[in-house]
């Protein structure tokens, strides 16, 4: 188990890496900034059911977002491969990008969900891709509502914080 997670978390380093060298996107729209529940690939979050933003960024004048498509999967490559086995909102024609809420599979306590988002311009016919990001350690509710955030570490370990 150990070492499978190590795995995964050195395939998403390299993913991360060469993320940015190797898409077809444009290079006057960018997309950064992504937040699963206003955090920065969070360790730990305390809904199974997240909310996405992001921001953009053009070197052109009059640039705005017209669509967009979150992709969500358990798995990194799979993202890379164009694939998502948890969620796949399909084109949305609409300009949010803040708090866009999670409509995909049931996410599991304790799991890992690897995400991108594809943006449509007035311009494009084809998404500008962002990075992959994650989101780490989906966490449940106790019954007396106190979150339980558990944060996997390497050595199989798990830190509780109420």
């Amino acid at each position: 188990m150990k070492k499978l997670f190590l795995l995964r978390i050195s395939v998403f380093i390299v993913i991360l890496m060469i993320n940015g060298s190797c898409g077809e996107s444009p290079n006057y729209l960018y997309i950064y900034d992504l937040r699963c529940e206003n955090l920065v690939q969070p360790l730990g979050i305390d809904t199974t059911i997240p909310h996405f933003s992001w921001k953009l960024s053009s070197d052109r004048n009059g640039v705005n977002q017209k669509a967009y498509r979150i992709m969500v999967a358990s798995d990194s490559l799979m993202l890379v491969e164009g694939k998502a086995d948890l969620w796949n909102s399909g084109k949305v024609n609409s300009p949010a990008s803040v708090m866009v809420r999670y409509n995909g599979k049931a996410l599991q306590a304790r799991s890992l969900a690897y995400w991108k988002i594809g943006v449509w311009d007035q311009n494009s016919s084809q998404p500008v891709w962002s990075g992959i990001s994650f989101s780490a350690s989906v966490c449940c509710r106790r019954p007396t509502g106190q979150a339980l955030i558990s944060v996997y570490l390497a050595k199989k370990e798990t830190l509780n914080v109420r």
